[in-house]
């Protein structure tokens, strides 16, 4: 899946990911992946339910909450975003991007206040 995903194949991804969450409902990371796929193709809803899965399977993903925050930004669904950004960071303070993910709060914290 991750060859076909770095090879722009997306649908042969996403079919590898399913199959591979088909053998192991378990597999966190499984869901995270497919949940990029999605939200590179502007899917977010589909994305999200990825991410909200392996964050399910994985409480302590520091990944997926980034990116499912990331997703929700897109999806303009800034309180929730809000909400994983700020748990990303909590989880993994010494993030090298974390000055960069505090940037992006402050402007969707602009963005939520604006009627």
């Amino acid at each position: 899946a991750s060859l076909y995903y770095n090879l722009h194949q997306n649908d042969k991804a996403i079919a590898d990911y399913t199959d591979a969450i088909r053998c192991d409902p378990k597999l966190s990371v499984a869901y995270n992946n497919r949940g990029m796929i999605y939200a590179d193709a502007k899917q977010y809803d589909k994305a999200i339910a990825d991410y909200t899965e392996a964050i399910r399977l994985q409480p302590d993903s520091t990944g997926a909450y980034m990116n499912r925050g990331t997703s929700y930004y897109h999806a303009k669904q800034y309180t929730n975003a809000l909400a994983d950004l700020r748990k990303h960071l909590g989880l993994f303070p010494t993030d090298p991007e974390a000055a960069s993910i505090r940037e992006m709060i402050s402007l969707i914290e602009q963005l939520n206040k604006t009627p």
